[in-house]
């Protein structure tokens, strides 16, 4: 790749002026041509002295060969040092500014097609956008008992006038919340398993956009996430959303937000006695048709000898 050929009009320039969001990489990997040009364009067009940066990459002989950084081991023993080993691997990946996606993420896709888009991430070892994270998350946390998972996106205004979404994946484990996620601001990001309510958690967000001078507009709150990564499932990503977040009434919002956390965690204890109960009925029929099919066994190997008894077979003989 040179520079003229990076540089070169794209085939769709009106596509570059639409600046509000980003590009999606929807051809996979290695990636195609037009992809980098699209990317190292966008990128030159949106960062301070981009083009330069760029040209300078390429004209670089030798880069520097950066290690992948090790997928985490999740050997511990506490809940929270587990999650805090997912969140450095996700750091460890660093955060995506060049403009473009890597990884081609669709919300209605299943929770088995979102598990290969996490292998994929992990095979890459690319930068990542929030979107991406999370997915990443999920698939990392898959199978931790106890621990529940959902989404929580969010929605807000700087300098009143350009909007930003935001997700992260929420946790909830031992009367505790948490979550776990990647943004340009560390403080929008990882939040430790200490948060005594969902509504803590959320005014946590809250403040730390307020730090950055952005006003939240939306609050959106998804569903339990199934721990199978072979689930057909769809994510739930807004089951809960409360608009005008930042005019509405504070107490009117920790009531709905906590009565949501409650009906949840009574869903999440039903559910957990329900399969418990479940696998306790399963192992039951299975051992009671396996006592069957034994007896049956048995019994057909009965009928077999009492079938050629003596008293059918001795005439025979005697003949």
């Amino acid at each position: 790749m040179n520079e003229e050929n990076i540089f070169s009009p794209c085939s769709s320039p009106a596509a570059v002026e639409n600046t509000n969001y980003f590009y999606v990489n929807k051809d996979g990997f290695p990636m195609q041509f037009s992809t980098w040009r699209q990317m190292c364009r966008f990128a030159a067009k949106k960062h301070p002295n981009g083009k330069n940066v760029i040209k300078d990459l390429l004209e670089c002989a030798k880069l520097e060969e950066i290690p992948p950084p090790e997928a985490p081991i999740l050997n511990h023993k506490r809940i929270e040092n587990k999650l805090q080993a997912v969140q450095q691997y996700i750091y460890s990946l660093q955060y995506n500014h060049t403009g473009t996606q890597f990884f081609d993420i669709r919300k209605d896709r299943t929770i088995i097609g979102h598990s290969e888009t996490a292998k994929a991430i992990l095979r890459e070892c690319l930068p990542i956008k929030c979107l991406e994270a999370v997915i990443l998350a999920v698939f990392l946390t898959s199978g931790l008992h106890g621990l529940e998972r959902f989404a929580i996106g969010f929605k807000s205004c700087f300098n009143n006038s350009s909007t930003h979404k935001h997700v992260v994946l929420g946790v909830y484990y031992g009367g505790m919340y948490g979550a776990i996620g990647i943004s340009r601001r560390e403080s929008l990001g990882y939040k430790p398993l200490k948060y005594t309510t969902l509504t803590a958690l959320i005014e946590e967000f809250e403040q730390s956009y307020n730090n950055v001078h952005h006003q939240l507009l939306k609050v959106a709150i998804g569903l339990p996430i199934s721990h199978d990564n072979r689930s057909f499932e769809q994510i739930n990503w807004k089951y809960l959303t409360l608009q005008n977040f930042h005019s509405r009434d504070r107490e009117r919002v920790q009531q709905v937000i906590e009565r949501y956390a409650k009906d949840m965690r009574t869903k999440l204890k039903t559910s957990s006695s329900i399969r418990s109960s479940l696998k306790r009925q399963i192992s039951s029929v299975v051992s009671s048709d396996l006592r069957n099919s034994l007896g049956k066994k048995s019994m057909s190997c009965t009928n077999i000898y009492s079938k050629e008894s003596p008293t059918k077979i001795l005439p025979q003989i005697k003949k």
